[in-house]
């Protein structure tokens, strides 16, 4: 049954909404940071004088407490604009280009919760039968989605945290149990370790331990360097690696302080329902909870520790795991920086592009196949791709099935067709990616820097995203892409298409972009390299 623009409101409505909360928390954070209230201090330097200038604040002799206040001051008010503008942030991901079209089709947004209250009132005053307008309030909510999300998960932890480096990182999945109640450790509290096992043995204050969970606790480390701990304690991920591990929804609780944490990898642990905790009074995680060790004792801390880690497997009883049995190696930390900082310039990428190095590119987002035949048809799928040029980005739980698949480790390259293995270097693998989270920012951000450089605009491009289902959580994110000029494929026949057929057609006029489906993977590889070929032929490129 085909979803009316009301539920697609509603969904878009609540995926911009929740990531406006996730925006003010994280810049309630970098305002700790910038008035030094906070116990963390800002380590991107650099790109936060880069970014102030993109929003003409001065940064000469100026303090870098001064200039991130300013700054975030500027992104608030990007986020809390009830006036329809080219706020400046989307600039900063939306060539010239997209904010003319835009701004032609009325599509520009305001703050997400203006924009909600609004639109809520307009629907419910003319109904559906005014389509053409509640769609642009639809595509208006993926506008503010993407505004957002580059603030939250972009900007902002790219200033306190610094950019993210790309790196390799092994990931020991088969030291997870999923009979067995999980910690994860950052190990930097000494003796914290044992305590923690310690109070999961003591049968007075944890009786119903063995009632509840016969297989008991498992303690795992999380560490700077892919080893055994200081601690003894079996290891599970590198810190650039546990966004990956959170990915397989085996872990109950994770306990961390000396990092960080990229709004990716708590995103990561929402979905997983994973509880977060900290021990700092003050913490720099959104959506962790305070143990404020400042005020207990080692052991009190572990039992702690131990009492939230009981709740969240109560909480999580609906999650199912999906463990693989050997540890997985993917390089992480892919975004347009790391890559520009590689190749010196994007012009490599544009020019690997043009010459057919590069068929097109293919970004997969969004859930992972929801079942085991499936999830064999997607293997095959991307592997098809490969071996037809096709270089893939991947973020979210679909990026943790390439990696497990193998496709984010650079040897991955001999499943590439001959010339995309060429243009790949031998460090690098077939499938770029991109991080826990779905936003798809740093992707856009990426494409629009090669698009520059290939002197076209990104509708025009081979370029096209890949969903297993557009399943409604996902609904801002889709819309970004779309407004972006960006294809969207899916997996569903005909009958499940799920959106109104308006707004794959009206969209291809306006736009630029439109929805695709086809029954399985093997039909959507090929209308997808049949759309590359003819799509670079109209260009004039080999």
């Amino acid at each position: 049954m085909k979803k009316t623009y009301r539920s697609l409101l509603v969904a878009a409505a609540e995926n911009a909404a929740t990531l406006e909360k996730q925006a003010r928390l994280q810049l309630e954070l970098f305002k700790y940071a910038a008035e030094d209230t906070s116990s963390f201090s800002i380590v991107g330097k650099r790109t936060l004088r880069k970014i102030a200038e993109h929003y003409s604040i001065a940064t000469k002799d100026r303090s870098t407490s001064d200039i991130a206040s300013n700054l975030a001051d500027a992104l608030l008010g990007d986020i809390l604009c009830n006036e329809q503008d080219a706020q400046a942030s989307l600039h900063i991901v939306s060539p010239p280009e997209r904010i003319q079209v835009w701004t032609k089709h009325n599509l520009l947004p305001t703050g997400s919760t203006s924009d909600m209250l609004c639109n809520m009132q307009v629907l419910s005053e003319n109904g559906e039968e005014n389509w053409q307008e509640t769609e642009k309030m639809v595509l208006r909510f993926g506008a503010a989605f993407l505004l957002t999300s580059l603030i939250s998960n972009t900007l902002i932890p790219h200033c306190i945290c610094g950019v993210p480096e790309r790196i390799t990182t092994n990931v020991h999945l088969e030291s997870l149990n999923a009979d067995a109640i999980t910690i994860a450790l950052y190990e930097h509290i000494p003796g914290l370790a044992d305590a923690v096992k310690k109070a999961a043995n003591d049968n007075d204050q944890f009786a119903m331990l063995k009632d509840l969970c016969p297989a008991g606790i498992q303690v795992l480390g999380v560490g700077s360097k892919d080893e055994v701990s200081a601690a003894k304690l079996p290891h599970l991920a590198t810190f650039n690696g546990i966004g990956l591990a959170l990915q397989t929804g085996a872990i109950d609780l994770l306990m961390a302080d000396t990092l960080k944490l990229s709004p990716t990898v708590t995103e990561a642990a929402r979905s997983a329902k994973t509880a977060i905790v900290t021990a700092n009074k003050i913490s720099h995680i959104p959506d962790a909870t305070s143990l404020n060790k400042n005020s207990a004792t080692l052991e009190e801390l572990a039992k702690s520790i131990v009492r939230h880690a009981l709740s969240s497997f109560e909480d999580r009883r609906t999650i199912k795991p999906l463990l693989p049995d050997t540890s997985v190696t993917a390089q992480v930390g892919f975004c347009k920086d790391s890559i520009d900082h590689y190749y010196g310039c994007m012009d490599i990428m544009a020019s690997g592009l043009i010459e057919g190095k590069i068929l097109g590119i293919v970004n997969l987002f969004g859930d992972a196949p929801a079942t085991e035949e499936e999830a064999i048809e997607f293997s095959a799928f991307t592997e098809t791709l490969l071996k037809n040029n096709i270089l893939l980005f991947a973020s979210g739980k679909t990026a943790f099935t390439t990696a497990r698949n193998g496709l984010c480790a650079s040897n991955a390259r001999e499943k590439c067709g001959r010339l995309l293995n060429q243009f790949l270097s031998p460090s690098m693998p077939p499938v770029w990616h991109f991080g826990e989270a779905t936003d798809n920012v740093q992707q856009l951000a990426t494409l629009r820097e090669i698009a520059k450089y290939a002197g076209h605009k990104i509708k025009d491009l081979p370029l096209a995203s890949v969903t297993s289902n557009l399943s409604a959580k996902d609904s801002g994110s889709t819309f970004a892409l779309q407004l972006s000029g960006i294809d969207i494929y899916h997996r569903a026949s005909t009958s499940q298409h799920d959106t109104p057929q308006h707004l794959s057609t009206s969209t291809q006029e306006n736009l630029g972009s439109t929805i695709h489906a086809a029954p399985n993977y093997d039909e959507l590889a090929k209308i997808i390299i049949s759309n590359f070929t003819t799509t670079r032929s109209e260009l004039c490129w080999r």
